[in-house]
């Protein structure tokens, strides 16, 4: 998903790994960090939407199966 020029440095990424122990989750924070680079510019950046998308995708709802 990177899209951007600027690029999370690698202390930042060292220190998700060290903390994050979910794959998943790792990811989604990365996932997060690299859409908020590309915002990096803006003077009021829109990316409501966009991270409701990325946790939408990385967790998505699962509603309870009723067997019907």
């Amino acid at each position: 998903m990177s899209i951007t020029t600027s690029r999370i440095s690698d202390p930042i990424l060292k220190k998700i790994e060290k903390t994050v122990k979910d794959p998943k989750e790792r990811q989604f924070l990365i996932d997060l960090l690299e859409r908020e680079l590309s915002y990096i510019d803006k003077d009021k950046p829109e990316f409501r939407k966009e991270f409701k998308i990325i946790i939408e995708q990385r967790f998505p709802f699962r509603g309870k199966d009723n067997g019907a």
